[in-house]
């Protein structure tokens, strides 16, 4: 299957995962679930824990393939509900996908977990060395 890519860096509600006001430096996501209790995870402590990997998409946005840094999104949902049961738990739920500039997309629960789901952080090209270390 081919990869998916959710976001550039983006953010889910009822259950939430928000982008965070941050520095360019240290991003990080807000994981919010529908009681509104939230949890932010910041870039480098996910990729600690999920690994980095390179992905290639038909990018509709720049009208061309293009390459991105990514992470598993099963192990980003992993991470940031962990203690309501993980991406597993997610599977009959729906969620609100937000990007950095406000777009918001719903997704069933179900259709992330789909094999080939990342989330996408930035281009290999452009990451600094220590940005592009994993």
């Amino acid at each position: 299957m081919a990869a998916a890519l959710v976001g550039a860096w983006l953010g889910c509600a009822v259950p939430a995962l928000r982008p965070n006001p941050s520095t360019e430096s240290d991003p990080s996501l807000r994981f919010r679930d529908a009681s509104g209790e939230a949890q932010s995870l910041s870039l480098a402590s996910l990729r600690r824990t999920c690994a980095v990997q390179e992905v290639e998409v038909d990018d509709p946005y720049h009208g061309r393939r293009m390459r991105y840094s990514a992470l598993e999104l099963r192990c980003v949902l992993d991470r940031g509900f962990g203690d309501q049961g993980g991406a597993t738990a997610l599977r009959d739920r729906g969620l609100l996908l937000r990007a950095l500039d406000g777009y918001t997309r719903p997704a069933s629960g179900r259709d992330l977990l789909e094999p080939g789901g990342y989330l996408a952080f930035g281009e290999p090209d452009r990451l600094s060395g220590s940005d592009a270390d994993s």
